[in-house]
């Protein structure tokens, strides 16, 4: 990993060393609490291939860019894996999501730039 400490989204400012916070409007956090797949309305993914397998996807904003970006979030980002399982690894989507839906964080494994990343989106309380 880059030894970078991941991005934090959180609904208020919080302070910790090496941490940037980030912060989303109280409706989108609501809405993201009563159903966390509506995060994943806001991203458009482009399925980004390795040796002909999937590796991620590769996102960028669909509707919202400024939510799109106060979640860490960078137009062209890859994520290769959501909440420790990879993007390469996932045998069932539906599953995925209905494993998330429950979720209070998603921990997204990204390359921005050809470097890994983590983004950490606080989504529960």
């Amino acid at each position: 990993l880059s030894g970078e400490a991941p991005a934090v989204l959180v609904p208020e400012p919080m302070a910790q060393p090496g941490v940037q916070p980030g912060s989303i409007s109280e409706d989108t956090r609501q809405q993201w609490l009563q159903d966390p797949r509506t995060l994943f309305d806001m991203v458009q993914a482009q399925p980004v291939m390795q040796d002909g397998s999937i590796r991620g996807f590769a996102i960028s904003p669909r509707r919202d860019a400024r939510a799109f970006r106060q979640a860490g979030l960078r137009p062209g980002d890859v994520v290769t894996s959501i909440n420790g399982v990879t993007i390469a690894g996932m045998t069932d989507p539906a599953a995925m999501m209905e494993q998330l839906a429950g979720a209070t964080e998603l921990r997204l494994d990204i390359e921005r730039n050809g470097r890994p990343e983590s983004v950490v989106i606080q989504v529960g309380p």
